[in-house]
């Protein structure tokens, strides 16, 4: 029995997989550029990838009070970003930074920290 290389593995499983590719618009705006950026980039994507765009200022303030019982909306966005191979982000500039938009889903998206540190029970 021939035992396949690891690259053979690799490649084997590349083939085979999709690339699950999470798109954060950091506008909020209905008619966002940032959010057509993101739309358009559906339409060129490799055929072993996806790309689900999520909609982050429906978001709550981030609320470190609120990390014991968080609420759904950012439940299932840690989901969708645990489950991702990639985050793409399209956000317009404000006052030389990201929009508070994204700035938001980044906190709630890195917190708690419990989370990132590969706790045993981490909370969902």
């Amino acid at each position: 029995m021939k035992v396949p290389k690891q690259t053979e593995k690799a490649d084997h499983v590349k083939q085979s997989s999709k690339i699950v590719i999470l798109g954060i618009s950091g506008s909020g705006r209905k008619g966002s550029y940032n959010t057509a950026m993101l739309e358009a980039a559906k339409q060129v994507l490799p055929q072993n990838a996806t790309l689900e765009i999520v909609n982050v200022s429906k978001l709550p303030l981030y609320n470190q009070d609120l990390e014991h019982d968080l609420p759904e909306a950012v439940k299932e966005l840690k989901k969708k970003i645990r489950s991702a191979d990639a985050i793409l982000i399209a956000t317009p500039e404000h006052n030389y930074s990201v929009t508070a938009v994204l700035k938001n889903a980044i906190e709630w998206g890195n917190r708690p920290l419990e989370m990132l540190r590969g706790a045993a029970n981490p909370p969902q």
